[in-house]
């Protein structure tokens, strides 16, 4: 996956390539950076061209079926000779129609006719190739949403929450459909929206937000942020650690079902009738790669010429059959709209080397530097390492601006948009494990907002064209057990920091040692402490204590909760077991249940209120009144000389 280095941020892993020149049996090398085996296809040159005999008969499969090898390449007839329309990523779910008679291949004339999912394109592939399961294809044919809408979106399984927003595009865009995408776990059940939830609320997900986004969007985590400096930890430069209420919000599809939001979800697959470059133009409109002056190219032929971008980049689509309008969207996220150091062809050791989507541009300290090292080397980085893959089909090293959009959009294609992550939405969330590399890790960019401004950007360009009202498909995701409404956009700006700095005894030894990590502690102390005091201190001067204060002991164990309440609400407790030893005697006074106590510091002993301090303005009726916490069952009732008082002040024989 690519790495934003100036407007967004990703963690990325690159696709392993087979080194060696394929042969007519597969290629197994091992990827360091996945759980799966790379198996990569290889294809047996027929002898002569009198070996084709394509499609002399043939029988209806209609079942899914697996793709078994990496870079496994679709033929536009049953031939090892015939074009190659794409290639598909191990694992790669499709759709087999019919067997064929083809071409002798690795001593077998049986091929597949198949269709890819994520685009419906259709090809052959020799039988060897992939793993047909028992799995039918069942679903009744597609209800036309302009004759039966309603029944269009129950079909697809929009639950209900969708429906209004989709009902009111469907009436102002007829012609555009919108596909229910189930993400499943890995024993075929539906992912649930609490299981996606926890897993990208982990850091290690590197979810972010950039720096200038405000308290409510960051993360207060552990990691997140630094609770006794009250500041952030950047997860990538100018970025800090998302919280958990922004990323529901941008996980959360319902939120994006207008006009404007709906296309982070377009299909990325390719196609020439409506991806126009008169639409990448308009796309790449006041960038450094606008329709104006042409630039220096070479191609994967070798071939010399001068292009304008939109040129390249309608190269790029045929070359990969990425949509354009993504491609040049994803441009310019990733390197911005007056260029980056990625583009420039001038940083020292990468002389006329170009990173435009900023593949294996990782985290660290110098992102760039990390994309450049990837366009130069490949993925292991150092000299004469290239695959024949990375040669042939990413066309490394980019060492000019056609090269890095072509071969780039090839390398997003193959190990993205073919790999069933075929909108903007799937490349930032993985969240579906019937994709090839699902789920969680295999996210292309970190920052939770890219698939939205990605969407606009393509909308702002398809509504200056007046290409709204072409066909268009959306795939949208419908996760289980959603809640009923929507994830709302984060705006509390309050702090969220409730650790404590300190908690202190009045007597024994806190055990252990006070660590704001640590949430029980215990003490004992002597029979004759009647009395315990307890005292705690905050990192944040907003947050507010409850608990401290002074407490009447029983012999035995006693429970004291500290609690730290943030700004915001956001509750820690802190537990202190506080052991008296001796045994009680009869009328011992502590016996009697002693009331929670808070920083107002008011003891309760037998019948007697102490310390209603005068000069603290606490020795009033009205005072006590309003502040002193009984436990349950109890109520005040303040006398002087044997007469329930309302007011005035508490001093010597009030009771």
């Amino acid at each position: 996956m690519a790495e934003n280095v100036s407007n967004q941020t990703s963690t990325t892993t690159v696709p392993i390539e087979a080194e060696s020149t394929p042969t007519s049996e597969s290629i197994r090398t091992e990827d360091t950076t996945a759980t799966q085996d790379n198996t990569y296809e290889s294809e047996t040159a027929p002898s002569d061209a009198n070996s084709l005999t394509i499609q002399t008969a043939e029988s209806v499969i209609n079942k899914y079926g697996i793709i078994r090898y990496n870079f496994t390449r679709l033929r536009k007839e049953a031939s090892t000779s015939s074009d190659e329309l794409l290639q598909m990523s191990k694992g790669t779910r499709v759709k087999v129609l019919k067997q064929v008679t083809g071409e002798m291949e690795s001593g077998s004339d049986v091929w597949y006719q198949i269709e890819l999912i994520s685009s419906s394109q259709t090809g052959y592939i020799a039988q060897r190739l992939i793993e047909v399961t028992n799995e039918e294809i069942t679903a009744p044919s597609p209800v036309d949403p302009s004759d039966d809408f309603e029944s269009y979106l129950t079909q697809q399984g929009f639950p209900e929450s969708y429906r209004p927003a989709l009902r009111a595009l469907h009436a102002k865009y007829p012609s555009w459909v919108f596909t229910a995408s189930h993400p499943k776990n890995s024993d075929g059940s539906a992912m649930k929206w609490n299981t996606v939830i926890a897993y990208e609320n982990s850091l290690e997900r590197k979810n972010s937000i950039p720096s200038s986004y405000s308290v409510a969007q960051r993360s207060f985590a552990k990691g997140a942020y630094n609770y006794k400096t009250n500041t952030w930890y950047y997860s990538d430069a100018g970025f800090y650690y998302a919280s958990p209420e922004i990323i529901a919000y941008y996980l959360d599809p319902r939120n994006f079902l207008n006009e404007k939001d709906i296309f982070q979800f377009e299909n990325l697959a390719y196609n020439p009738d409506i991806h126009t470059r008169e639409e990448i133009v308009q796309s790449l409109k006041n960038t450094f790669m606008a329709d104006g002056p042409t630039v220096p190219v070479v191609d994967q032929n070798g071939n010399s010429s001068d292009m304008k971008y939109p040129d390249i980049f309608i190269k790029a689509a045929e070359w990969s059959q990425a949509n354009p309008i993504f491609l040049a969207e994803r441009a310019i996220q990733e390197v911005g709209r007056q260029g980056s150091d990625s583009v420039s062809g001038t940083v020292a050791g990468y002389e006329n080397i170009y990173n435009f989507y900023n593949i294996g541009a990782y985290a660290g300290t110098n992102p760039i530097m990390n994309g450049l090292q990837y366009a130069k080397y490949g993925y292991k980085r150092v000299p004469g390492s290239l695959t024949n893959t990375e040669r042939d089909l990413y066309l490394l090293p980019w060492n000019n601006r056609y090269l890095s959009i072509v071969g780039g959009a090839r390398w997003i294609s193959e190990g993205y948009i073919n790999a069933g992550q075929n909108t903007s939405y799937y490349q930032k969330w993985n969240i579906d494990h019937n994709h090839t590399y699902g789920p969680w890790w295999h996210q292309y960019m970190g920052n939770v907002i890219a698939p939205t401004v990605e969407g606009r950007r393509v909308y702002a360009s398809y509504q200056e064209r007046g290409q709204l009202n072409k066909v268009r498909e959306f795939i949208i995701p419908v996760i289980a057990d959603m809640p009923a409404k929507t994830a709302a956009f984060p705006s509390d700006n309050r702090s969220r920091n409730n650790w404590l700095q300190s908690i202190t005894v009045s007597s024994g030894i806190l055990k252990p040692a006070f660590n704001p990590d640590v949430n029980n502690y215990s003490v004992v102390v002597a029979q004759g402490v009647e009395k315990f005091t307890v005292n705690a201190k905050a990192y944040h001067d907003k947050c507010n204590i409850k608990g401290i204060g002074v407490y009447n002991l029983k012999h035995g164990e006693n429970t004291i909760k500290v609690q730290a309440l943030s700004e915001r609400g956001d509750v820690k407790d802190y537990y202190i077991t506080v052991t008296r030893e001796g045994t009680a005697q009869p009328g011992d006074p502590s016996t009697k249940p002693a009331a929670e106590m808070t920083s107002t510091t008011l003891d309760i002993g037998t019948s007697y209120v102490t310390n209603a301090a005068p000069e603290a303005g606490k020795n009033t009726v009205e005072y006590l009144t309003k502040n002193l916490k009984l436990p349950d069952g109890y109520k005040l009732v303040i006398t002087v000389d044997g007469k329930k008082v309302d007011s005035g002040i508490v001093g010597t024989g009030t009771k």
